[in-house]
Parts: C-alpha cells; structure tokens; sequence
C-alpha cells in the first residue's frame, strides 16, 4: 500500500537518533516530546561500537536499537548521516510508519525533511530546548532553518544538564595560510536577535546571494571569512560558530557599508572535517564541530586559480608541499 493513502488517526513515528550529538541522558525526554505526536513504532541511535557497548544498558532499557557504523579514515562524508537517511527511505516503505522524527542539530537533514514532506510523510525535527540565558545565536539559526523544511519541531530539554565550552577556535583571515588558533577561557552564550540583519549586509557588499532560503550557517561563516580576509580584519572566531557570527555583525555594523570593500571574487572557502580522536576531544573540548573542525586544521581560504586543487589537497594532508597530483591521491580524495 501506498504510505500517501493511509488515513491512520494516530501517527506511528519512527524515531532516529544521531548518537554523534545526543548522549544516553536526553533519550528519554526525547522518546517522551516524540511520543506526544503518535506511537513509537521503530526507534534507532546511530553510533559507533565503542560508544554501542558503553550505552547497552540505556539502550535496552529505552528500547532503542543500536545501530553500528563504522568508521573509515580520511572519509569525507558522515557515515552515521548516511545509514540514517538510507533507513529513513526504508522504513516509510512500510505500511506502519506514519511520520518520522530525526533527534538532530545537523542542517544536513534539511533536505531530508523537505523529501519527507513533499511525499506527504509526516517529519519532526527534534532539537535540544535551551535556557533564555543560554539562548545561543547556533541554537535560534538551527531552530528557524530546520524549521522551513521540517512539518514540524519538537523541543526536548534535558533536565541538570550544564554544558560549558572551555575554549575557542579561531583563523586570522589576513594571511590565507594561516592556521587554526586555540584560545583558552570560558565561553558565555551569545544572542542575536537580528539574524537576517547578517545576511542582509553581506548580501549588499556580494560575500552571500540576495537569495537566502537554502543557505545553512557555514554559508554564513563562508561569507565572513572572505569579508574578514578582504577587510585584513584579522581574526575570526570559528568556533563556537554562534560567536564568529555575533562578531562579524559587530564588525559590519561599527561603519557604515560604504566604509567596507564589496567581494571582488576569486575566494574559495574550504572547511575540511573528520571525526575526532578521543585525544582530539580532550584537548578542544566534547563539542563535535569543534573537535572535528580542528582535527583538520580548522577551515582556510584559497583562491580560485590554477593552484586550488593542489593547494586544497596540501592543506587536507593528501599531499606534501612541492609533490604533484596524481591518479591514486586524486582516487583517495574522492
């Protein structure tokens, strides 16, 4: 039968879970916000073996089944990510999923959402609820962006949770071979009300498209990188995202426009990003984004010439300085 026929009054909600983001303690007021919306008829965390053995016990106390994905080396696509949109596709295929909820801060779900809703399938977006006086920049932009594509967002909010960022990343943008920069100190959250007021003034001076509705955050720190490098501003936060943000509109906004250089062009951002080490984890701290963003150096400009194939693969470790391209590191890189 087909799943865009189905009258069921109740909504039979398969749950996915991305065990790379949530841990054991959210599972259950996750389960509880999800379970007002209809019946949970398949619940999955996607993690990997290490992570699956340590949380057997949560896990078979709640119900959800562990699904193990296994890590490759220099991969540049999130495996988890993948296992869990391929099994979303399976499971609408049976005739007792309704609706679907993906327990997910990752903007790369979007699209997963507007597929679901264009099917007429029922999709949730279920996010982590935060504190007024944690209320972060990150937390609002993921909330609206998730938000368009999915039917609907649910908030869940873990209850004694205190989580605190105890450094900061950061790239000064003058020289387009500079590195990533570590900064210690205790990270207080940021909040901006004037969201679009970003995007409006980068879309005036060319660093973004006037046209915004598909474009996630690193789009955004795309776009101020190149103003920060045009502008020989210096250093830019990459990490937390939400300050990075909340300090290029301070920047744009301590003049007016026509005190600030337009894009020219030429720029190419580049963000690698790998899954962290446990050592990795333990010197910038368990956030993922931050972790993952420095166990590549952190992201970097380059310009749009003949050079940025090799230097690309320079800076991604595939090639040392001074060695050429050749078919088995161009195969690795794909």
């Amino acid at each position: 039968p087909n799943c865009r026929q189905r009258k069921n009054t109740a909504a039979n909600i398969a749950l996915f879970i991305d065990g790379d983001q949530i841990g054991p303690s959210s599972f259950k007021p996750i389960q509880d916000v999800v379970s007002s919306r209809g019946s949970l008829t398949i619940q999955r965390v996607y993690l990997n073996r290490h992570t699956a053995e340590k949380w057997a016990s949560t896990l078979e106390r709640q119900g959800i089944t562990p699904i193990i994905v296994s890590r490759l080396a220099g991969g540049s696509k999130d495996r988890a990510d993948i296992a869990l949109t391929w099994d979303v596709a399976r499971c609408i295929g049976q005739e007792k999923v309704t609706a679907v909820a993906i327990a997910s801060q990752d903007l790369d779900f979007c699209s997963l959402h507007d597929k679901l809703r264009s099917i007429k399938i029922k999709s949730y977006a279920v996010l982590q609820q935060t504190t007024s006086d944690r209320k972060t920049m990150m937390s609002q932009a993921s909330v609206k962006l998730l938000a368009r594509s999915a039917s609907e967002v649910l908030l869940y909010e873990r209850e004694g949770e205190h989580r605190q960022i105890t450094c900061k990343l950061r790239v000064d943008f003058n020289d387009i071979s500079n590195g990533l920069l570590l900064e210690s100190g205790g990270v207080e959250g940021r909040n901006l009300e004037t969201f679009d007021v970003l995007a409006g003034m980068l879309s005036k001076l060319e660093y973004m498209p006037c046209a915004r509705d598909s474009v996630n955050l690193n789009m955004y720190l795309a776009a101020l990188s190149k103003f920060y490098h045009i502008n020989q501003l210096g250093k830019l936060t990459v990490s937390p995202l939400s300050h990075g943000l909340a300090e290029g509109i301070s920047k744009l906004q301590s003049r007016s426009l026509d005190g600030w250089k337009s894009y020219p062009g030429g720029l190419a951002f580049i963000q690698p990003w790998r899954k962290p080490s446990n050592l990795v984890r333990i010197k910038y701290g368990r956030d993922s984004r931050a972790s993952g963003v420095a166990s590549c150096g952190g992201p970097f400009l380059a310009r749009t010439d003949e050079s940025l194939v090799q230097v690309v693969m320079i800076r991604c470790g595939y090639l040392g300085v001074g060695e050429i391209i050749h078919e088995e590191v161009v195969n690795l890189f794909c």
